[in-house]
């Protein structure tokens, strides 16, 4: 069974709110990068993990992403 390419990747950023650092991750894929999807490693590996897994179209990214948020 071919290996799918991995097209979601957790990223690591320092963002910043009124003035005071934290950090975030968010993802790169094929079509850009989205950030500050949560303070939560666990959670973005977990999500990058299953978009991979079930090789989710990446035109429908943004919306899967707001739609798991708590």
């Amino acid at each position: 069974m071919p290996q799918r390419n991995r097209c979601y990747q957790v990223i690591c950023e320092t963002m910043v709110c009124e003035e005071v650092p934290y950090r975030s991750y968010g993802m790169l894929t094929r079509s850009g990068t989205i950030h500050d999807i949560s303070t939560d490693k666990n959670f973005v590996e977990e999500m990058a993990a299953m978009f991979n897994r079930i090789d989710v179209d990446p035109a429908r990214i943004g919306d899967i992403i707001e739609h798991m948020l708590p």
